[in-house]
C-alpha cells in the first residue's frame, strides 16, 4: 500500500519498552517508504527527546505502546498535549489491549487513532494517514 509522500517525509517517533516491537514497527514504517524514525523506550525519554529535538529537527507523528514499565502511552500522550501542548502532534497508539475503558481512557487524553497488535499492513497504513488529516 502507498503513503503519501507528505507522509513519508515526516519525522517519526516510536515509542515501546521493548525493542522487539520497536523493531518490528519502524521495518513497517521503512516498508512504507518512512525513513526518519527515531526511538525511545519510554515516556519520561520520548517526552525529553520530543522536546530536545524541537527546534532543530521536530518530531511530527508519534507512535507508541500503550502498556510501558516506565509509564503508559496514556502518561505519554498527557504530556505531549499539557506538558509540551503539542495538541495537534499525530499520536498513533499501538496496543493488544481491547478493554474499551483503557480506549476511551487513552482517547480523552488525546490520541489520535488507535491500532491494534497485531495488524495487517493495509490496516496500518490506514491508521497512519487518519492520524495525519487529523
Amino acid at each position: 500500500m502507498s503513503i503519501p509522500a507528505s507522509l513519508v517525509a515526516k519525522h517519526f517517533m516510536v515509542v515501546d519498552d521493548y525493542e522487539s516491537m520497536r523493531v518490528m514497527v519502524s521495518e513497517q514504517l521503512k516498508a512504507f517508504g518512512i525513513n526518519k524514525i527515531t526511538f525511545a523506550s519510554s515516556g519520561n525519554e520520548a517526552l525529553k527527546k520530543i522536546s530536545d529535538l524541537d527546534s532543530s529537527d521536530p518530531i511530527q507523528y508519534v507512535l507508541t505502546d500503550m502498556m510501558m514499565k516506565d509509564g503508559s502511552g496514556i502518561d505519554l500522550v498527557t504530556g505531549i498535549r499539557q506538558q509540551l501542548g503539542k495538541k495537534n502532534l499525530p499520536v498513533l497508539m499501538i496496543t493488544s489491549k481491547s478493554e474499551i475503558n483503557l480506549l476511551l481512557d487513552a482517547i480523552k487524553a488525546g490520541i489520535s487513532n488507535y491500532l491494534t497488535k497485531p495488524w495487517e499492513e493495509e490496516e496500518f497504513a490506514k491508521k497512519l494517514m487518519e492520524c495525519d488529516k487529523n
